[in-house]
């Protein structure tokens, strides 16, 4: 059932990450990663936003 949720939440995360910020999608991507929700094609989709705006990010940021 928690899987489920957690398959919901990354589809809706997925249509609405042009509008995060780098803040915002370090903790999605932390979010599913400390409950081992492995779903490629979120964190595909979080590597390309974070990729597009890398330039946002602050050393700490990257580091994290």
């Amino acid at each position: 059932m928690l899987s489920l949720l957690f398959v919901a939440l990354a589809r809706a995360a997925e249509r609405r990450l042009s509008e995060f910020n780098s803040q915002e999608l370090a903790n999605k991507a932390w979010a599913f990663a400390m409950v081992n929700h492995r779903d490629e094609t979120l964190f595909t989709v979080l590597a390309g936003m974070a990729e597009r705006q890398l330039i946002e990010f602050t050393s700490q940021g990257v580091a994290n």
